[in-house]
């Protein structure tokens, strides 16, 4: 019963914060993840390189040696640094001036400048700001030039298909005149060429019912021949 009493009583006096609990787990991923993300192997060598840099000025006296030395330190910062600095140097400007944002530095009114930031009052869009941006002007630029292609690309079309009509209708105006005018005025390689035509048709006429006729005669010839073979035999049989 004493031992429950004094861990009662030691549950009671130790509260843990979740506060407390927060930080000491931050301090945990931190410390686990510090060789990623502040000591990673492919940057570890350009800190030494520009330590190193930083380092050899002293042992110069000439102020252009020195200036080099500062140079060469720089770039392997950069290097190392990459665009991941570059961002980190936007982010951390766009984050002083929000925080140093106030009605006094942008010289508006306290009430005006407190209706903005609560969402009560929203800027107006007039056709000045957005000509402003640079990047809103171009692709209303482009979508303009886009609307004028479509259009010159349908106006094209329609004049291609009346083209097309135009063309088959002339076409076939043309056949009929031509027509006309070989059944009218006839050329003399036209007409020698008509009459071979009839010519052939005729012979090919009479070539087919020649042989009409002889498959007919051969018919009935066979069929003549039937009864005589008959009654031949008929007559050695008796």
């Amino acid at each position: 019963m004493e031992n429950i009493r004094n861990l009662d009583d030691s549950s009671q006096e130790c509260k843990v914060k979740v506060d407390d609990v927060i930080a000491e787990v931050e301090k945990y991923i931190c410390i686990c993840c510090y060789n990623n993300l502040f000591c990673a192997r492919s940057v570890r060598n350009l800190l030494d390189d520009a330590i190193a840099e930083m380092i050899d000025i002293n042992s110069h006296r000439r102020s252009d040696e020195k200036l080099e030395c500062l140079v060469r330190c720089s770039h392997k910062i950069f290097e190392a640094l990459k665009e991941s600095g570059y961002f980190f140097t936007n982010l951390s400007c766009a984050l002083q001036f929000v925080q140093d944002m106030n009605y006094a530095s942008l010289k508006m009114e306290r009430s005006e400048f407190e209706a903005y930031t609560s969402g009560d009052l929203v800027p107006p869009l007039n056709m000045m700001n957005c000509g402003c941006n640079q990047a809103l002007g171009s692709m209303e630029e482009s979508l303009v030039r886009v609307r004028e292609l479509i259009e010159r690309q349908h106006a094209l079309s329609s004049r291609i298909d009346e083209i097309e009509r135009r063309l088959s209708f002339e076409g076939a105006e043309m056949a009929e005149e031509f027509r006309k005018v070989m059944a009218t005025y006839p050329s003399q390689e036209y007409q020698k060429l008509k009459e071979q035509i009839a010519r052939e048709e005729k012979e090919t006429m009479e070539v087919c019912s020649l042989t009409s006729m002889l498959s007919r005669s051969s018919r009935s010839s066979g069929e003549s021949e039937e009864p005589i073979k008959e009654q031949a035999t008929n007559t050695a049989t008796e």
